[in-house]
């Protein structure tokens, strides 16, 4: 029998049929070094991994072939691709046969489960840092935005061309639209004191206005003080008009919106306004 202290080493160049070519003469070495055929056979079997049997149908040699490379080489090797077996013929003149283990194939399916996994997982590797990188940059435009809410104004978005031409655009987007809203406050707030300035003067003096029509005792000074307040109402009407034209020029033009609308309607809904005041005003 075997010792169990034998560590046989095996070095081959080869591979596929040469090399189970090369078990069926480690193994026929074997049996020539033993006179204990059964327990060699039944350690071989055991610890090579593969099913090792005497053979008992002769109808197995019935083929020329098998039975000239019985008696030239010792065994008889058939190799196909989906399993590798052997006739092997002992010193005493025994056969044996000899079932290899399923040889190994790309195309098995746990190999290609692994395969499948490795390419899945390296694609949801490229995608993780695919996104990470535009979630970060993302992220930086979402915190300028809370910046801007806060009453930042200045606040900008950092653009870096390390190739991500899309969240380059929408950064140059957003930072063109935050110089915008910056602008529309600054305006906004010096609109805001000047106009609180210069409605100041023809407030002061319609008020002005009101007061000395209280100390009018003729018609003459009442109607002049009349007139001087109708003049600074028009001029209040006028700054008006130039405060809504230039808030129009600010949002970029003038805004059209058509409806239809029926003109007869208007015309009579203005006559009637005006019977209301002037009754016997004829339109």
């Amino acid at each position: 029998s075997l010792e169990p202290t034998l560590l046989l080493e095996l070095e081959s160049d080869q591979s596929g049929r040469s090399i189970y070519e090369l078990y069926l003469k480690v193994f026929r070495g074997l049996l020539e070094a033993t006179d204990n055929q059964e327990s060699v056979v039944a350690e071989l079997a055991n610890a090579w991994g593969m099913a090792l049997y005497p053979l008992e149908q002769a109808n197995a040699l019935r083929s020329q072939s098998a039975l000239d490379s019985l008696s030239e080489k010792g065994f008889y090797l058939v190799v196909s691709d989906k399993s590798v077996s052997a006739l092997l013929r002992a010193p005493t003149g025994e056969i044996y046969r000899v079932v290899f283990p399923e040889p190994f194939s790309l195309i098995s399916w746990p190999v290609l489960g692994l395969l499948i996994f490795g390419l899945l997982a390296s694609i949801y590797g490229l995608v993780a840092v695919f996104v990470q990188g535009y979630e970060r940059k993302l992220l930086s435009v979402e915190t300028v935005a809370a910046r801007i809410s806060r009453g930042e104004l200045d606040a900008r978005v950092k653009i870096s061309n390390d190739g991500n031409e899309s969240v380059e655009r929408l950064g140059t987007a957003f930072n063109a639209m935050a110089d915008h809203i910056q602008r529309l406050m600054l305006v906004q707030k010096e609109m805001i004191h000047a106009v609180s300035h210069e409605l100041r003067t023809p407030v002061a003096r319609i008020r002005f206005g009101v007061q000395m029509i209280e100390d009018c005792f003729d018609d003459a000074s009442r109607q002049k003080q009349i007139k001087g307040i109708d003049g600074d109402i028009q001029e209040l009407d006028e700054l008006i008009d130039e405060i809504l034209t230039y808030a129009r020029l600010e949002q970029g033009g003038p805004i059209l919106s058509f409806q239809h609308a029926n003109l007869f309607d208007i015309v009579y809904q203005v006559v009637d306004e005006q019977s209301v005041g002037k009754p016997d005003l004829e339109i």
